[in-house]
């Protein structure tokens, strides 16, 4: 774009030379041009960097929703930037580059290199892809009723409200704002931490399904994870059963763990398609920053860290750091051993970053060796015959793990430091052709992308229960750990605290590009579970049936539901800044 830019402004000057009322006659149209894109990049700042959804112009009829995530400072310092570019340029040109110092030929030559490399430019360039295009289209569409406007019906929000928890005001420009987190009561906490909010170390176990787990299995008698299971065995951890993912791969169940938010996007659209570069959605990285007093709140993940977007997303979210495979070399002074460092190499370090935290602290890390194909490091330790790189996996893992632990116990964190041990995502089905156990049931199509996992916390000194059996999913992460830490603020979580009113609402839901997942109680109390894929249901679904009443969720209610969502992302009404 601005190589198209200076070849116009070129173009103009260039014309104003051999024809002065042909030059004028350009310079309006690049005014007209360049103020219309000034435009569509300043909403692009806000609105298009912000959802990453491209924008919708219904955004611009909630003046004062919209106006606060569009009208932003960075909005204003980006276009002073280029305004003031654009000024030192022209003023360049006239006094230097078509002053008396430049003749006519070498002119010629300066222009026509910039004309050849702009016609490159547009050769090799898919233009109806470029953010000012798609922004464009946006208006073309919205105002020519082209892009039609999702609603729910009355009774898809009943549902969503009885059966799921889900609560959306439709009158307000934030949909889904709540005043408070959970409702008053004892406090969780030790008396000890009254004055001093406890660190916070998540662990977010790559892939991890309960089935892959001794805590959870007794499939491998206690020899796959015991390090998960001397974790599980502490008296101070508490073990959350039936907890399921919301969202998959990792970027995504991230987002469903940090900001308890369901998010109608997926992988190819973050990773690929550069869509949701950054957002502005209430997180637990910076509720804890504005309202809990922490000082260092850091995400450590083995591989670059702008790999799908997670640098700008988690920064948004709140993370003051973002370390990734750079961030790390001159940490862990070694090759990478995997896809990145491995998970031997990164639990090795993760001392180091504790013991430089700043407390209270907020410290984050990803493993990496059970991510497919299962045969990145080099450092694996073989379970059993060693023939599944699957188990081969979580086995290297979980001894990775479990030297950090056996550290950890020893240390003074001990007695100061949440630990959450908690899977980002489950397994992919397509893992489990390498798990003799479940072989049968992947062939008979019987796991899906949503499963349980694992989910345990240890609080020193812990006044929790052993196990924990309510549904829940990552939508709850957050909001039950600022339970646990007291703090209620202002949100938009679309979770509920496990220790609060989750239980209340059995029925959990899983959204994002891989499938819809529904698991609820039909009418007599029996759990059912549907999955579908969304492209399939916009091929079977007549939304021009009326809605059920019946109070069970349909698929193709919740398709309708996931295409409101994306709308009401597009348009800035799911933020809260």
């Amino acid at each position: 774009m601005a190589l198209f830019w200076l070849v116009l402004l070129l173009s103009i000057f260039y014309l104003e030379v051999r024809n002065q009322k042909l030059g004028k006659i350009f310079k309006i149209v690049f005014v007209i041009l360049f103020g219309l894109y000034l435009f569509f990049a300043g909403i692009n700042v806000g609105v298009l960097r912000g959802s990453g959804l491209f924008f919708t112009p219904t955004a611009l009829q909630h003046t004062e929703g919209a106006g606060a995530v569009i009208f932003t400072w960075q909005t204003a310092q980006i276009l002073s930037a280029i305004i003031l570019g654009l000024g030192i340029l022209i003023f360049l040109l006239r006094k230097v580059a078509f002053g008396q110092y430049l003749q006519k030929k070498p002119l010629y030559i300066v222009i026509g290199l910039w004309f050849l490399t702009g016609f490159m430019f547009v050769l090799t360039t898919k233009l109806v892809q470029l953010p000012g295009i798609e922004v464009a289209d946006a208006f073309y569409r919205h105002y020519w009723g082209k892009q039609q406007n999702v609603e729910l019906p009355p009774q898809i929000l009943e549902k969503l409200n009885k059966q799921f928890g889900l609560n959306y005001n439709l009158d307000d420009f934030y949909v889904g704002k709540k005043e408070k987190i959970f409702n008053a009561g004892e406090k969780l906490l030790p008396n000890k931490f009254t004055n001093q909010k406890p660190n916070i170390l998540i662990v977010f176990l790559e892939s991890f399904s309960a089935k892959l787990s001794d805590v959870y299995s007794n499939t491998w008698g206690g020899k796959l994870t015991p390090a998960l299971k001397d974790f599980s065995s502490d008296k101070n951890t508490t073990i959350f059963k039936n907890y399921y993912n919301s969202s998959t791969p990792t970027v995504t169940g991230l987002l469903s763990l940090l900001c308890s938010f369901l998010p109608p996007t997926g992988h190819e659209e973050i990773a690929n398609n550069n869509r949701l570069t950054k957002f502005y959605l209430s997180c637990l990285p910076n509720v804890l920053d504005k309202n809990g007093g922490y000082k260092t709140i850091s995400y450590i993940t083995a591989v670059n860290k702008n790999y799908a977007h997670k640098d700008s997303l988690y920064t948004g979210a709140g993370m003051k750091e973002v370390y990734g495979t750079d961030e790390l070399k001159p940490i862990i002074k070694e090759n990478t051993m995997a896809w990145g460092f491995s998970d031997h190499q990164m639990f090795k370090v993760l001392p180091e970053f504790l013991q430089k935290a700043h407390s209270p602290f907020l410290i984050t890390i990803s493993t990496i060796d059970t991510h497919q194909p299962f045969n990145l490091a080099k450092d694996v330790i073989q379970f059993g015959d060693g023939k599944s790189d699957v188990l081969n996996a979580f086995h290297t893992t979980d001894d990775a793990l479990g030297r950090f632990w056996q550290w950890f116990k020893a240390s003074e964190f001990a007695a100061n430091t949440i630990v959450i041990m908690v899977a980002d995502h489950a397994a992919f089905p397509t893992a489990y052709k390498q798990v003799p156990q479940y072989a049968e049931m992947e062939s008979q199509n019987q796991i899906t992308f949503y499963d349980e996992n694992v989910f345990m916390m240890y609080v020193p000194d812990t006044k929790l229960p052993k196990i924990v059996n309510t549904y829940s999913s990552e939508l709850d992460v957050t909001p039950t750990i600022l339970h646990l830490l007291n703090i209620n603020v202002p949100n938009t979580f679309e979770g509920h605290s496990i220790f609060d009113d989750r239980e209340k609402y059995p029925n959990l839901l899983g959204m994002h590009e891989l499938g819809l997942y529904i698991n609820q109680l039909d009418g007599s109390k029996k759990r059912q579970s549907l999955y579908q894929l969304p492209l399939n249901l916009s091929k079977t679904c007549d939304f021009n049936e009326t809605t059920s009443s019946d109070t069970q969720l349909t698929l193709c209610e919740y398709y309708k539901f996931y295409l409101w969502k994306r709308q009401m992302l597009e348009q800035g009404r799911l933020w809260m800044k």
